[in-house]
């Protein structure tokens, strides 16, 4: 696969984008506003605020892995993706300090979540679907500021280390 770096802000607002079997490293922001974007088995690293506006018909994951870098950085998913037509997160590593955003929806992770930063949920609800893992290592946190939860669906393996102080729910059935 290439590498892609971006020194600034990566940009999509029409067209389309494969992004295939590349690493992308973006040195600022990630923001999607229109157009489509597939992340097919990518790689993407952003250093700044990660925002991407889409359904899950224009940002269309695959088996990617997102890696969110940045300190003092916010996420944003406009859809929601537990019961909407919102995308969703295979695998997301947090390796800064990330926040949800005001104005974002339910994020929803298929395979795995590792924080070895920190996740402050803000208000916004975080969702493991059923056979995902979430792995928190050395000082990582899940925490919420606002009255965001961290659901675990079924099947949901929480591994041991880091800290959650957010309120945590455990469904039983399945949801999505």
């Amino acid at each position: 696969g290439s590498t892609i770096t971006v020194g600034g802000s990566f940009t999509v607002c029409s067209g389309t984008f494969n992004a295939e079997i590349s690493s992308i490293n973006v040195g600022r922001g990630f923001l999607q506003t229109n157009g489509m974007f597939r992340t097919d088995t990518a790689v993407l690293s952003i250093a700044g605020n990660f925002e991407a506006d889409g359904t899950d018909t224009q940002f269309i994951t695959g088996n990617e892995t997102i890696n969110l870098t940045g300190t003092s950085k916010t996420y944003k998913t406009i859809n929601d993706c537990w019961f909407g037509n919102g995308w969703k997160f295979n695998s997301l590593n947090i390796t800064g300090s990330i926040t949800a955003a005001v104005g974002s929806n339910t994020a929803c992770v298929t395979d795995v979540m590792t924080v070895s930063g920190t996740l402050d949920l803000n208000t916004i609800d975080h969702v493991m679907l059923v056979g995902s893992t979430v792995t928190l290592s050395g000082a990582g946190t899940i925490q919420a500021s606002g009255s965001g939860i961290l659901n675990l669906s079924p099947a949901t393996v929480l591994g041991s280390g880091g800290t959650i102080t957010a309120p945590v729910t455990y469904f039983q059935a399945p949801q999505n």
